[in-house]
């Protein structure tokens, strides 16, 4: 489902309000994580799952075909196709 993750078109640089978007009460919070291939002193060990971004959905973007989205904390805010968040929800519920 992650390689449906396209932006669609940025909505705004940054969000002073996340009710705005519907990204205070998000459809999905997602926290992606990869496989480590490191190892050594600053890196965690072989296989070892580290956090790369957090994923926040929020509100349908009207008759956009497409949801309010924003990875991590306060980046910009970006519109993620409604193909994504059905396949997502259809994965994890």
């Amino acid at each position: 489902a992650l390689s449906q993750l396209q932006a669609l078109g940025f909505v705004a640089e940054t969000v002073d309000r996340d009710d705005k978007f519907g990204l205070d009460q998000p459809t999905i919070t997602a926290i992606v994580y990869g496989i480590s291939e490191g190892g050594g002193k600053e890196n965690p060990p072989d296989g070892a799952e580290t956090p790369l971004f957090g994923l926040v959905i929020g509100a349908a973007a009207g008759e956009m075909g497409a949801h309010f989205a924003r990875l991590d904390e306060r980046g910009p805010v970006f519109l993620v196709p409604d193909s994504l968040v059905e396949a997502l929800l259809k994965e994890y519920r």
